[in-house]
């Protein structure tokens, strides 16, 4: 064997995910930000996925379960095009549509921020404040997820259409998934064997690169799926003999780089 590539979440990772962070768009700790994420979490009725459960039992440990049942009026689930996944729910005090997912896909559907009780228009030096408080967080070795919402919309609305525009900028969750200590010692071995180690993960460029770091990967330049399809597969191929580490990726996006490695 001259290349292992291997996905991050339960492969290098515990696969035991907590919630470790929820703030507004300023990084601050706010307990709104936290409930909205429950709702679409506990709304959805699709696959949930660790992080949806760590977000339910964060919750539910400290918070009486007084925002269910709802009535659910529509969701558009998760996939790795949109990454971002929508449901929208009625109960006695109105209706809501909650939207969580990648930093970048839940930012571009949203048009104005919360800030405590106040709502304003998302202007370009929002934007880039969001941009730094994400990395900071990003940086310190969480896995980010945004949350947008928009309230009171008439049930007559397309929620495919009013969940891509003009939802509301709410904050961020922070998730913490420890390095294996075996996959520290694993990658030792397979180093000192002339075995490249690439990592092929869905997740975020910051946070792949923090736990690339901690594993023992030495080169943390990082390439992501959206950059990935810009390159011919010549470019990709020459990538791939200079780089460990690609993010952000689709499922047919790690099989073009598994092809080419094996071409």
């Amino acid at each position: 064997m001259s290349v292992l590539c291997t996905d991050k979440t339960g492969t290098l990772t515990e696969d035991h995910i907590k919630l470790m962070y929820y703030a507004d768009i300023l990084g601050e700790r706010d307990v709104q930000v936290l409930r909205l994420a429950y709702l679409n979490a506990k709304g959805q009725s699709g696959w949930q996925n660790l992080l949806d459960e760590a977000i339910i039992h964060y919750y539910e440990q400290d918070q009486t379960n007084d925002d269910f049942p709802y009535q659910k009026l529509g969701e558009t689930p998760f996939n790795f095009e949109r990454r971002r996944l929508t449901v929208w729910l009625k109960n006695h005090a109105g209706n809501q549509l909650v939207t969580k997912g990648a930093f970048e896909e839940v930012l571009a559907t949203c048009s104005q921020v919360r800030l405590a009780d106040q709502i304003e228009p998302l202007t370009e030096v929002q934007k880039q404040n969001l941009v730094a408080v994400h990395d900071r967080l990003a940086q310190q070795g969480m896995r980010m997820l945004a949350v947008a919402y928009q309230d009171e919309l008439a049930e007559t609305a397309s929620i495919d259409r009013v969940g891509n525009q003009g939802l509301i900028f709410a904050g961020f969750l922070g998730f913490l998934d420890p390095p294996k200590q075996s996959a520290i010692s694993a990658i030792q071995q397979l180093q000192a064997h002339q075995v490249a180690v690439k990592i092929l993960t869905g997740d975020s460029a910051l946070t792949t690169q923090q736990v690339a770091q901690k594993v023992g990967i030495q080169n943390l330049a990082v390439t992501t799926g959206e950059m990935l399809e810009t390159l011919t597969d010549a470019q990709v191929s020459e990538l791939l003999t200079e780089q460990a580490l690609f993010a952000k990726l689709a499922p047919l996006q790690k099989a073009r780089l598994i092809r080419l490695l094996q071409a």
